[in-house]
C-alpha cells in the first residue's frame, strides 16, 4: 500500500515537472526524489506507530505482572490459617 502511495506521489511529482516546462532528466530526478522522501515518511509513521503500540503493550504487561502479583500474595494470606488446619 505505501509502495502505491509512493509511485502515486513520484508520477504526480514528475507530472507537474512536465508541466512546468522542467527539463526532463531534472523533472525525473524530482519525481523519483519526491516518491523516494514519501516512502521514507510513511514508513517512519509506520515505525512510529510500532513503537507507541510497544510502549503501550509494556504497560500493560507491567500492570498484569503487578495483579499476578497482587493475587498471589492474597493466595498465599489467605492459605495460610489453611495449612495451620491441617
Amino acid at each position: 500500500m505505501g509502495l502505491i502511495r509512493s509511485t502515486i506521489i513520484g508520477i504526480s511529482a514528475w507530472w507537474v515537472m512536465v508541466i512546468l516546462e522542467v527539463r526532463p532528466h531534472v523533472a525525473i530526478g524530482v519525481g523519483i526524489f519526491a516518491a523516494f522522501m514519501s516512502e521514507s515518511m510513511i514508513q517512519a509513521s509506520a515505525k512510529s506507530h510500532l513503537r507507541h503500540k510497544a510502549t503501550s503493550l509494556e504497560s500493560e504487561l507491567n500492570i498484569a505482572i503487578g495483579q499476578i502479583t497482587d493475587m498471589k500474595r492474597a493466595l498465599n494470606h489467605c492459605d495460610k490459617p489453611i495449612r495451620q488446619l491441617i
